[in-house]
């Protein structure tokens, strides 16, 4: 019995040939014995190490390179256990992996060109040494791409585009890198165009050749300079006025060029003179020293000058102010400035010229857009007031105010005044008052002047008249004294009743019994006088009348025997009674040669009887009635 193996011939006998197993292992040969006896004997076994058979395949590995590619390239075999391995390469070197069923192997032949590789593997048993050698694998090494240089624009500008080529190999493709900008055309072939840009500096262009055989060739670099734009800078934005112009101002370059050119003095230079009529933005195209070109651009805003109002053309009179208005901007300046401006630098100043002037304003806006305006103030004189001369009025009475030298006047204080609008107002003030007239001429033009209307006090006249003795009064009358009772007066006229007069305090006056009493008594106070005027009448008589009796007693004792006025009293020429009885009948009159009543009829007739009696006494133009009692 064979395990791993087939037993060929001789099955049966005592020899056998075994075809083992095409795989490496261990084979058992056993063997059971008969004997003619038909006795078996115990197996007996056999081990056999089964080797592999040594004919060695070919390498497998690529056999198809590229001279650059041919480098660090693995070959192996199918290994067998036990085995060693030794290669062979013509052509190349085994750089490792020798002894091993696989190794890595630098072809160092520049195509192109065929290289060989094989091995020789050795199998060492226990009981055997076997020996075999590889086919021979057969390799082609294909020669690489010789690509030229790059040509190309020295450097350009970061906006730029540029052309690079190598020279074109028939059946060849290349592989183009930019680094920093991007391929624009041409990949895949010997010509490209670039561009975009993304920095200023060094850009680095590589190109990749791989020929008809599929071989990719040594990379090819080429340095670009790229340059940086210039700093076009054309300003900042500007505002003008209409009418003024701006210089603009371009840096960053050796060359400007300007457009729109519309309102530029000179639009190729670095610093044209701008003046537009419009806002414009104007772009200046700078070029530099490494021509590179860049653009910037400044707006010019147009700005209208400001709308200036400003006070109307006015007059005023000399002394007095004005204020002047303007607007239409955000600053102002006067002139003539000087003193007849409050502040020349405000939209509203007061101005207050000595003579006619015109006035300018230069108005600023926002902006700083100027424009101006002028305004005329005419100067007026004042005119000339007139007024009446002071004056001095007693109190309680008026006086009339007069004012000339213009077209209307106002009087103050108005208070006591019947009209203040008045040229001629009539004035009635309680205390000493100056007025202030404001005369006012055709051109609104005032000027004051004053009047003082002054009160003096009144006098008060008042008199006393004091009555002279009893003993003293005659027909032709008595002397009476005058007690001056007058207040606040400085002189004084006395008018009697017979016309003539006194500039007495207190005057001595003789008085009648009859007739005109009045006496009239003037107390002046400068221009104020009053006048006190007393009807006098006489009290004199009045006592005379108040000593009459009212009782006759004619017995003969000497008292009250006889009716009479009395002998104090000489009055026998001036006067006269009457008695009448209580019927109305005169019993009795007196006259100069019957000055008394004895209680007979008329003074000489029988005795009348005893009762009352009704007397009427006149003495001068005074008449006294009473009654009296007879009494015997």
């Amino acid at each position: 019995m064979v395990t791993n193996g087939i037993i060929a011939t001789g099955q049966g006998t005592d020899t056998i040939t075994v075809d083992w197993s095409t795989i490496p292992g261990i084979g058992i040969v056993t063997v059971v014995e008969t004997t003619s006896f038909g006795c078996e004997s115990n197996p007996v076994s056999y081990n056999v190490s089964i080797n592999v058979l040594l004919t060695p395949v070919a390498p497998i590995g690529p056999t198809t390179l590229c001279a650059n590619a041919a480098q660090g390239i693995t070959y192996a075999t199918l290994g067998t256990p036990g085995s060693t391995y030794n290669w062979f390469a013509q052509g190349g070197t085994i750089v490792s992996g020798n002894g091993n069923s696989s190794v890595n192997v630098d072809w160092t032949v520049s195509g192109p060109a065929t290289v060989l590789l094989w091995y020789q593997e050795t199998s060492i048993t226990s009981v055997d040494t076997c020996f075999g050698s590889s086919d021979t694998l057969v390799i082609n090494i294909n020669p690489i791409p010789a690509t030229g240089a790059i040509a190309g624009p020295v450097g350009v500008c970061v906006t730029d585009s540029g052309a690079f080529s190598v020279t074109a190999t028939v059946g060849s493709t290349y592989n183009w890198t930019v680094s920093g900008g991007t391929i624009l055309s041409g990949n895949g072939t010997n010509s490209i165009s670039a561009g975009n840009w993304v920095a200023s500096g060094t850009a680095i262009i590589t190109v990749t050749e791989t020929n008809s055989l599929g071989c990719v060739g040594n990379i090819v670099n080429y340095n670009l300079i790229v340059n940086a734009l210039p700093n076009a800078n054309a300003g900042s934005d500007v505002s003008v006025c209409i009418g003024q112009g701006v210089f603009l101002n371009a840096t960053g370059g050796t060359n400007y060029v300007w457009s729109p050119t519309t309102g530029l003095s000179d639009p190729n230079s670095a610093s044209p003179f701008a003046n537009p009529t419009t806002a414009t933005n104007y772009i200046v195209l700078v070029t530099d020293g490494n021509g590179c070109k860049n653009t910037d651009s400044v707006l010019v805003s147009v700005n209208s000058l400001p709308t200036v109002t400003v006070t109307s053309n006015s007059a005023i009179c000399i002394g007095n102010t004005i204020q002047l208005n303007a607007g239409g901007g955000n600053s102002y300046q006067w002139s003539p400035g000087g003193g007849s401006l409050s502040n020349d630098t405000i939209s509203n100043p007061v101005a207050n010229p000595s003579s006619t002037t015109t006035y300018t304003v230069v108005v600023t806006d926002g902006n700083t857009c100027i424009d101006s305006a002028t305004v005329t103030i005419t100067v007026n004189p004042l005119p000339i007031p007139f007024v009446n001369a002071d004056t001095l009025i007693c109190s309680g009475t008026n006086a009339q105010l007069f004012a000339s030298g213009g077209v209307s006047y106002l009087w103050t204080p108005s208070a006591s005044l019947n009209n203040a609008n008045a040229q001629n107002p009539v004035a009635s003030p309680l205390v000493s008052t100056t007025y202030v007239v404001t005369v006012t001429d055709a051109n609104g033009c005032s000027a004051d002047t004053t009047t003082t209307v002054s009160i003096n006090i009144n006098p008060q006249a008042a008199f006393t008249v004091n009555d002279g003795d009893l003993s003293d009064v005659t027909c032709a009358g008595y002397d009476g004294t005058l007690t001056n009772n007058s207040i606040d007066a400085l002189t004084y006229l006395w008018i009697f009743p017979d016309g003539s007069t006194s500039t007495d305090i207190n005057p001595q006056v003789q008085f009648s019994l009859s007739g005109n009493n009045i006496i009239t008594l003037i107390a002046t106070n400068n221009v104020c006088n009053d006048t006190a005027v007393v009807d006098f009448a006489s009290s004199i008589i009045g006592d005379i009348f108040s000593n009459i009796p009212n009782i006759l007693t004619p017995n003969g004792d000497g008292l009250n025997d006889c009716f009479e006025l009395g002998n104090e009293v000489n009055l026998a020429e001036c006067s006269k009674f009457e008695v009448f009885n209580r019927w109305g009948k005169q019993v009795f009159e007196s006259s100069s040669s019957k000055p008394c009543w004895n209680g007979k009829k008329d003074g000489t007739g029988s005795d009348l009887s005893d009762g009352t009696y009704y007397i009427i006494v006149q003495v001068a133009d005074k008449t006294y009635r009473g009654s009296i009692t007879l009494v015997r």
